[in-house]
């Protein structure tokens, strides 16, 4: 079961749910808290401390709405970066979000690269033939720095991306850092195909940025989503 805090304000007041990214905690989304919790109830969620299980993004999906269902709310707001910008979407798919705003999500799948297409090949080949495979081929930092269920958990839900065009997604602010080589700003630009609706901000830096600006983003969210 996912773990969390909840940071009540007034119950007649609107809800937003904080997700964090992989590899990362609730503490990265702690900016948010001091940023919205005058005016929003705050959930702020810990995706992995309590993992006793490989998850599906299925599961972590039923987590995240019976938390919710816990606590009364108005309108629901979720603001995911990274992963938690993947979950984030994909609730909005399956139970009702009025707003969403998505932080670097890792939503569209990246292009292919002949150098990644020969390494996959080559660990294969290793693979099948019990020779000894270099560290260069173990997959991505964030598959080899998991441990027990996480790196299970990564394999089933690192390859699910946003396919479909959503014309019932909620309000959508997305955000996107033109330094970010995590998450690059061709994936973020690719969204707006996939959700009409959504507005698009890039800011300056890297796939964290973020922590640097989050009174901005509280500023973009109010312009364009309340």
């Amino acid at each position: 079961m996912i773990d969390y805090k909840y940071y009540f304000n007034d119950e007649n007041k609107d809800t937003i749910l904080l997700i964090h990214g992989w590899n990362t905690t609730s503490l990265y989304m702690e900016g948010f808290i001091k940023a919205f919790s005058t005016s929003y109830n705050i959930i702020n969620v810990d995706l992995f401390n309590k993992l006793n299980k490989p998850y599906k993004i299925e599961n972590f999906l039923d987590d995240l709405n019976y938390i919710i269902r816990q606590h009364s709310y108005n309108k629901l707001v979720i603001i995911g970066h990274s992963f938690g910008g993947k979950l984030a979407y994909f609730y909005s798919k399956k139970y009702h979000v009025d707003k969403l705003v998505l932080i670097a999500p890792s939503l569209v799948k990246p292009r292919k690269k002949l150098i990644k297409y020969i390494k996959v090949k080559l660990y294969k080949w290793l693979s099948k033939h019990n020779l000894k495979i270099p560290k260069c081929l173990k997959g991505s930092k964030d598959y080899v720095q998991a441990k027990g269920y996480l790196k299970q958990t990564f394999l089933l839900c690192h390859n699910k991306y946003i396919k479909f065009i959503n014309d019932n997604a909620p309000q959508t602010l997305v955000i996107g850092f033109d330094k970010d080589q995590q998450v690059k700003k061709y994936q973020i630009r690719k969204i707006k195909k996939y959700i009409n609706s959504s507005i698009i901000k890039f800011y300056p830096g890297n796939h964290f940025a973020y922590l640097d600006y989050i009174k901005e983003i509280r500023i973009d969210f109010d312009e364009y989503l309340s």
